[in-house]
């Protein structure tokens, strides 16, 4: 049962993952989030939150043991 657990999970990241990129892809402004990573202007858990708020409306206060909640 927890193999099959994991295998669910596994192929949802999968998916998760590839919806986010592409979304990333599809959206200026989430490229603009990533390049600001890149040129080291943006931390990298800033441009997490806003990847997650905007394209699965996660917010971190959602999660209390998430690294930036509080």
């Amino acid at each position: 049962a927890d193999n099959l657990a994991r295998e669910v999970f596994s192929v949802a990241s999968g998916r998760a993952r590839q919806h986010l990129e592409r979304a990333v892809a599809d959206d200026p402004e989430l490229r603009v989030l990533l390049e600001q990573v890149r040129r080291r202007e943006l931390d990298p858990l800033s441009a997490v939150q806003e990847i997650l708020e905007r394209v699965f409306r996660i917010h971190d206060d959602d999660y209390p043991n998430s690294p930036r909640a509080s």
